[in-house]
């Protein structure tokens, strides 16, 4: 029984060494003040980018200063966010709404937060969200990092209006696909983030910034699996809560059949993609994460190519540490920890 195989002292001693690594991947790295961080994400499409949120904000080496949506309606998306914030006790964070591009697309989430008033947000909303981004890239100058889960449709307007502002920041971007593609398939494929907006990713890939990409590679497998999933929906923290009620949301709005069983529970939670951007934010990721550094291009289908013309240097989270069994059982176990503990932010 299930039981009889938790008196086994190896899987007990097994057990206690992995609780014992996740709560050393918390400890802050260093006694300096925290990093300013900017997120970036469509927020509403998917469920992934609240998982990520949530996780980032777990994160004490950062001080996150700005959440901005981006691509399709970003005010719905500012709506979804604003009310995922205030349910996890962020309100305090404030919200920028980015660039516009298809006001018709109606997301699984939207509904979600469709009730949410936006001028009654705590944090404050500003209707322009990529003035707000540059305001800080000002003031904290290359000491900025920006978390960037989305599309990167908000990032030419920036440069354009701002131009420099965004030189010398590091940038940890959810995106791409260098070997394999969704669900841990080969080849490797056009990954929606970078597809949506090709020329979008390749201005940010080349604006002078210092990039870490975790591509599907990594994040493709990145879902929890039913231990972990039971675990997270019988927490009663704000952060799992939260992240539960709005994933059995999500699973009954799809607006299309996935190609994999995304929300059967007793089975696995659907990807967490952008939780694996998330996770590298912390400074102990590399006890998770393998990571190459590579000559990266992005062309006009929104492939990512390896040695590419006119490829840049880019730091990729392209392997599990010790494969699926290490590295990604790692990771699921620090994400549910972090969003199930009652440790304080």
């Amino acid at each position: 029984s299930h039981d009889t195989k938790l008196r086994d002292p190896m899987q007990l001693i097994a057990l206690a060494l992995l609780v014992g690594f996740v709560l050393g991947l918390r400890v802050a790295s260093s006694a300096t003040a925290p990093i300013p961080l900017i997120i970036d994400t469509d927020v509403g499409s998917f469920y992934d980018d609240f998982a990520a949120i949530a996780l980032v904000l777990k994160n004490d080496d950062l001080d996150v200063k700005l959440v901005v949506t981006c691509t399709d309606d970003t005010t719905a998306r500012a709506k979804v966010l604003a009310k995922f914030l205030t349910l996890i006790r962020r309100s305090d964070i404030p919200i920028g709404i980015g660039v516009r591009n298809d006001n018709s697309t109606q997301h699984a989430l939207f509904g979600w937060g469709a009730d949410f008033e936006l001028d009654k947000y705590g944090g404050g909303v500003y209707q322009d969200g990529v003035t707000a981004m540059a305001t800080i890239l000002e003031q904290y100058k290359s000491e900025v990092e920006i978390l960037a889960i989305g599309p990167t449709t908000n990032f030419p307007s920036l440069m354009s209006r701002y131009p420099g502002v965004i030189n010398g920041t590091r940038v940890v971007y959810s995106g791409g696909s260098i070997y394999k593609g969704y669900y841990n398939s080969t080849p490797a494929v056009a990954e929606y983030n970078i597809a949506t907006c090709p020329l979008c990713a390749r201005q940010l890939l080349t604006a002078g910034v210092s990039i870490s990409m975790a591509p599907l590679d990594t994040t493709g497998v990145s879902s929890l699996t039913a231990n972990y999933t039971r675990q997270l929906l019988a927490s009663v923290t704000a952060d799992a809560l939260t992240v539960g009620n709005s994933l059995v949301y999500y699973c009954s709005n799809l607006p299309y059949d996935g190609e994999v069983p995304q929300c059967e529970f007793n089975v696995s939670t659907p990807v967490l993609y952008d939780a694996v951007a998330a996770l590298m934010t912390f400074a102990s990721a590399a006890a998770c994460l393998e990571y190459r550094d590579l000559s990266i291009a992005i062309d006009d289908r929104g492939y990512t190519l390896v040695d590419g013309a006119g490829g840049v240097p880019v730091t990729v989270a392209l392997y599990w540490a010790g494969g699926d069994a290490v590295g990604l059982e790692k990771y699921r176990a620090f994400f549910t920890l972090m969003l199930s503990s009652s440790i304080p932010l």
